[in-house]
C-alpha cells in the first residue's frame, strides 16, 4: 500500500507546489549571479557566462502539473482496484 500512498503524495506536491522540482530556481539564480558579479569566485569553469545565457524556464511547470495528474490518478485507481486494503 505504500506506492499509492507515495504517488497520491508526489503527484499532490506536484500539482501545488510545481517549482519545488526545478533543478534551479529564479531566486537561486538571480542570488548566485549577483554574487558573481560582486566577485565571488565561480564554482566551475565559466558559471557566471552559462548564468547569463541560460536563465532558468518555467515553461515545464505545465507539464509537471500534468504528470502530477496522472500520478493522483494512478494512486487512486490502484487504491480502488485494491479496495483500499491495508
Amino acid at each position: 500500500m505504500g506506492g499509492p500512498i507515495f504517488l497520491l503524495i508526489m503527484g499532490v506536491l506536484l500539482v501545488v507546489l510545481p517549482e519545488r522540482f526545478l533543478p534551479l530556481s529564479r531566486k537561486a539564480h538571480a542570488r548566485r549571479l549577483s554574487e558573481l558579479k560582486t566577485g565571488e569566485p565561480e564554482a566551475f569553469f565559466e558559471e557566471k557566462r552559462s548564468l547569463e545565457a541560460y536563465p532558468p524556464t518555467t515553461e515545464a511547470l505545465g507539464w509537471r502539473r500534468v504528470a502530477g495528474v496522472v500520478m493522483i490518478t494512478t494512486a487512486l485507481a490502484v487504491c480502488v482496484i485494491n479496495g483500499f486494503q491495508a
